[in-house]
């Protein structure tokens, strides 16, 4: 079964970067489901026949006086039809809670975006997913908070719990991914959790050489 590979850009790559970045990327052929998570501004530019692409985050509502904010109608405008909610730097640096993130993750399965929802507790994940049936377009990412950043990975035993977990509260068909301290060092040591679906890396995205042999590697 392939997996899938999350690239988390943050607030990093100039578009004219983020397009070298891709043309190389796409030069590879990879077995796994490659998808790049890009500041909004460089998403019109990016194009692949490989590699999927999607925002960081999106808000609650479609349209309004909301300034500076994108909407899911606005991202499906240019074909990007995915979507990440809930990243640990949302909730520290913008107070984002369980709360706010359910309702950006209502709205966007609502208008049929594939959200890849970033949680550090079963319990986070249940609040998130409060009274929301159809999960067919949910990724679950699991982001311990105490790895995020760094270059050091949860324990197989914490990372493999969480799944188990989050497979019996939503259903054995949700896809879960693991972020936090990936690095091109340490990914045999993720790809031992066979219960993974996939990971989300962060600072090891933005440089090509290390993201793609976390690819190939994984």
């Amino acid at each position: 079964m392939n997996k899938i590979v999350i690239g988390n850009w943050k607030m990093n790559m100039l578009p004219s970067e983020s397009v070298k970045f891709i043309n190389e990327l796409d030069q590879n052929d990879f077995n796994n489901e490659v998808i790049v998570l890009a500041p909004y501004i460089n998403l019109p530019y990016l194009k692949s026949n490989k590699i999927k692409f999607g925002a960081q985050n999106v808000f609650y509502k479609n349209e309004g006086p909301y300034t500076g904010e994108i909407s899911p109608l606005m991202l499906k405008d240019i074909n990007v039809n995915y979507c990440m909610i809930g990243h640990f730097e949302r909730r520290k640096f913008f107070n984002e809670d369980d709360n706010l993130v359910l309702l950006k993750v209502k709205n966007a399965l609502e208008e049929g975006l594939n959200v890849i929802l970033c949680v550090n507790s079963i319990e986070s994940l249940k609040n998130s997913t409060l009274g929301i049936k159809d999960l067919d377009k949910l990724i679950v990412a699991f982001e311990p908070n105490d790895y995020i950043g760094r270059n050091k990975v949860a324990s197989n035993n914490l990372i493999n719990d969480f799944v188990l977990e989050a497979k019996k509260l939503l259903g054995n068909e949700i896809k879960v991914v693991y972020g936090g301290g990936i690095t091109a060092n340490n990914i045999n040591t993720i790809k031992g959790i066979t219960s993974l679906d996939g990971i989300l890396i962060g600072n090891s995205s933005i440089n090509i050489d290390s993201f793609k042999e976390i690819i190939e590697k994984y």
